[in-house]
């Protein structure tokens, strides 16, 4: 944890140099409460969102973390809200379509024509394209009647395919489908146990 955002740079530079592999940077917000984008969720939103989810994992955490002071004093999510907010899908499991799109309205994601941001997703017949608030790119889920019969990421930009699953988690975008009220930063403790990210969902 270094004072400035303007050191994270060189500070990640200088622990890659060290250790050969980049370090995860855990990003801050320029405001508080952070700000939609006609609707779209705010990057450093998803980033956070993604390095935390990344830190629950016992074989998958960053073993080094850069941050400024600022980044740990603004609000994360509970570790038990986001296991909450969560959709576990695996490969084979039985699912209503229809089921998992009106979860998906349910939990705050938009429904749009060809997923292009985090926070929206698509269905075209047997084809449901996801994009959650944590992922780096979208997943692609391809049913079977209600079997998910394949699981995998994809380039949203190119729609080419890049990594096949065994099984997603489907983070809610915002709790009940509608943005949490926003809170402000506390210096006091790091932020406090009852401080969340506010994400900004249409």
């Amino acid at each position: 944890v270094i004072p400035s955002v303007a050191d994270v740079g060189p500070w990640a530079e200088d622990v890659a140099s060290f250790l050969g592999a980049r370090p995860t940077v855990f990003e801050m917000w320029e405001s508080w409460p952070p700000s939609s984008n006609k609707g779209k969720l705010d990057p450093v939103t998803t980033s956070r969102l993604r390095v935390l989810q990344q830190l629950q994992k016992p074989d998958g955490a960053p073993k080094v973390v850069v941050c400024c002071v600022a980044a740990v004093c603004q609000p994360v999510p509970e570790r038990a809200d986001l296991a909450a907010r969560g959709r576990t899908l695996t490969a084979g499991d039985i699912v209503e379509p229809t089921e998992l799109a009106e979860w998906l309205v349910a939990n705050g994601y938009k429904r749009v024509d060809a997923v292009e941001y985090p926070g929206e997703f698509s269905r075209r017949g047997g084809i449901c394209d996801i994009f959650p608030p944590d992922a780096p790119d979208p997943f692609r889920l391809e049913f079977f009647g209600d079997e998910v019969e394949s699981l995998r990421t994809f380039a949203a930009g190119s729609q080419r395919s890049l990594e096949k699953k065994d099984k997603v988690t489907l983070l809610s975008v915002a709790e009940g489908g509608e943005d949490p009220p926003p809170q402000p930063p506390s210096l006091k403790g790091g932020g406090g146990k009852n401080h969340r990210d506010t994400i900004a969902a249409d």
